[in-house]
């Protein structure tokens, strides 16, 4: 007998239990599906969700105030759904359609016609120092959406400084006889003014891009999570041939550790392999997800990866000694170092000492790479490689150890 056979025979086993395999390839791809499915981007489905929607009431109605809200509306990743007023804006926000309120009050052309030159160039000191309440504009949002009301008040200024400094500078006659000169001598290359409609205007819009980049975090993050659940089932069936018997009689059978270990553990890398395989095929087909510039990259993450888990998962199977140890123990361990590694938030959001302290986990350099080839726009392939021999050195640690453990249980 060779480890092969022990490889085929436990392959068999992993096929016909069919709980293991909804946890390790159906489960995984239920959960994205159920992402890709509230977010209207499933099998070519669209919206907007992926875009910044601001509601903006327009008390002021004049040309002015309507040629900015144009602008903002065609920014790429900002749509602008006009409200009548200030309680129909705020509902929108309330039932999540929107994440701020801008109005444009009407007070608007007034405070810009008291405006004077000094106030556009030194937009340190004159009145536009402050927030734009002075031109009666005002950016309200819920308490939940701080961070996202910021943005949207930086959005809003620079539109309405764009908007308002040519206009109080063309009142100064030094000024306005310049810039009529030199119009004069300087070609014209602007296209003819367009209407100016918002996106309810319109007809709809088409989609910005090839699939949402929140697809380029979910799966590889939900790829690294479960690819580590490995774990739990591979710890169960080395306690369950342990309980019946057989992992004995393998030990007497003229076979090595060696080869008894490599055949036990073979059959979970090439499940987890499988299953890398799958998901990011689904993230590709499914959800519209790139694959980045260097794609033939990403199976060597991808078994790095699984080489890792595949180690832990024979390390925690000779720490376990009961099959609730495995649901209790092992689960804990994955869903901790899942945790803090940014499997279930984007690592960008973890604060900077939790993403040190994650470095200590085989998850978070797997992130690290997938991030940079997925989603850097000129990834830093050396890094990429730096990260897959630290999943190697993870790998060496957690199998040396398990060997260890495994030969002294022999």
């Amino acid at each position: 007998m060779n480890f092969w056979h022990i490889t085929r025979k436990d392959l068999l086993v992993l096929w016909r239990d069919r709980r293991s395999l909804v946890i390790l390839l159906i489960l995984p791809m239920v959960f994205i599906t159920i992402i890709g499915l509230s977010t209207g981007r499933l099998l070519g489905w669209q919206n907007e969700n992926d875009a910044l929607t601001i509601a903006v009431v327009n008390q002021d109605g004049a040309e002015l105030s309507r040629s900015i809200i144009a602008r903002m509306d065609s920014h790429e990743g900002v749509t602008v759904v006009p409200a009548q007023n200030a309680q129909q804006a705020d509902r929108l926000v309330e039932d999540g359609r929107c994440v701020a309120v801008v109005t444009f009050g009407p007070g608007f052309q007034a405070g810009v016609d008291d405006l004077r030159s000094v106030d556009a160039l030194q937009l340190d000191q004159g009145k536009l120092a402050g927030n734009l309440s002075v031109l009666d504009v005002h950016v309200s949002a819920e308490r939940t959406l701080i961070n996202l009301k910021t943005i949207v008040e930086m959005i809003v200024r620079t539109e309405v400084l764009q908007g308002v400094i040519p206009v109080v500078l063309r009142k100064n006659a030094w000024i306005r006889n310049y810039i009529n000169v030199h119009n004069r001598n300087t070609p014209s290359t602007v296209a003819p003014t367009q209407s100016l409609q918002t996106h309810s205007e319109r007809e709809p819009p088409k989609m910005r891009g090839h699939g949402s980049i929140v697809y380029q975090s979910i799966v590889p993050s939900y790829t690294v999570l479960f690819t580590f659940f490995l774990v739990t089932i591979m710890a169960g069936s080395f306690l369950t041939e342990r309980d019946a018997g057989t992992m004995q009689r393998l030990r007497t059978m003229p076979i090595s550790h060696a080869a008894l270990m490599a055949g036990k553990t073979l059959p979970f890398l090439f499940i987890s392999l499988g299953q890398g395989a799958l998901l990011f095929l689904a993230g590709k087909v499914l959800f519209g997800m790139s694959w980045g510039r260097y794609p033939l990259l990403l199976p060597l993450v991808l078994v790095c990866t699984s080489l890792s888990a595949t180690a832990l998962g024979l390390l925690v199977a000779t720490l376990v000694r009961t099959i609730g140890e495995v649901s209790t123990f092992a689960t804990l361990i994955i869903i901790v170092m899942a945790g803090i590694s940014g499997c279930f938030m984007p690592r960008g959001w973890l604060p900077q000492a939790m993403q040190e302290i994650s470095l200590a986990t085989p998850h978070a350099w797997a992130l690290i790479a997938y991030n940079q080839l997925l989603n850097a726009r000129l990834p830093d392939v050396e890094r990429v490689l730096r990260c897959c021999l630290m999943l190697i050195g993870f790998t060496v640690a957690y199998a040396g150890l398990g060997w260890w453990r495994f030969s002294r249980k022999a």
